[in-house]
């Protein structure tokens, strides 16, 4: 605290864009990564090539800490793919289902059931690090548990579906021979109404590609 002024914080703004403190600078006032380099760009055109490069996905790819210039956005933008987002090895290691990667924002899972309905089961990472409550799982849109770590709420979603019967686990499966089939008509159409990027070329593809936008885009 100033013993002069009594006050107790400051604000420091980087106009000039050259700072390496922790500040407040002129791209981030612009809704832009702090670290993002303008070379001089002006700020609102760098804005709007800015907001048009993230318009696919979004915060859907992280962008790396340190110093970036617009360019290198725009070309990992244009590149990302979200069907190369696989899960972790831990989830992997304890689990033999399709589970589906929403990159940071948790995991999913499809399951196509007699009759053609598809039933979906979601982890999603909503509470903060450590908290018990971090992982919800929802199934079919209802949230059922929450649990502090994504390995124990796959595992006991996984232990759900096994106790449905054969039908059920033989249908969850990485493998199983439907998730290899072609894209339906009507999901296809949904992938192009929702301007969906990437190439879906089995109907677990579409499947990922569509929950990975409706999750990104709810942000």
């Amino acid at each position: 605290m100033s013993p002069e002024t009594g006050k107790k914080d400051c604000l420091v703004l980087d106009f000039a864009d050259v700072s390496d403190l922790d500040l407040v600078t002129l791209p981030a006032l612009y809704g832009m990564p702090r670290n993002l380099d303008l070379q001089g760009m002006d700020a609102e055109d760098a804005r709007q090539e800015y907001s048009t490069a993230m318009a696919g996905w979004g915060d859907a790819f992280e962008i790396p800490p340190g110093a970036i210039t617009l360019q290198e956005i725009k070309d990992r933008a244009a590149a990302f793919d979200p069907l190369s987002q696989s899960v972790s090895a831990d989830v992997r290691a304890i689990s033999a289902n399709g589970w589906a990667s929403l990159g940071r924002l948790g995991v999913v899972l499809h399951i196509l059931r007699q009759g053609g309905k598809m039933s979906l089961i979601e982890v999603l990472a909503k509470g903060k690090a450590g908290r018990k409550d971090r992982w919800h799982v929802r199934w079919d849109g209802r949230k059922v548990a929450t649990f502090s770590k994504l390995e124990a709420a796959v595992e006991a979603a996984d232990f759900e579906v096994e106790r449905r019967g054969r039908k059920w686990s033989s249908a969850a499966r990485e493998h199983a021979q439907w998730r290899q089939q072609p894209v339906p008509p009507d999901l296809a159409e949904r992938l192009i109404r929702g301007h969906v990027p990437g190439d879906a070329r089995t109907w677990h593809d579409a499947l990922q590609l569509l929950s990975f936008a409706e999750h990104h885009r709810r942000r």
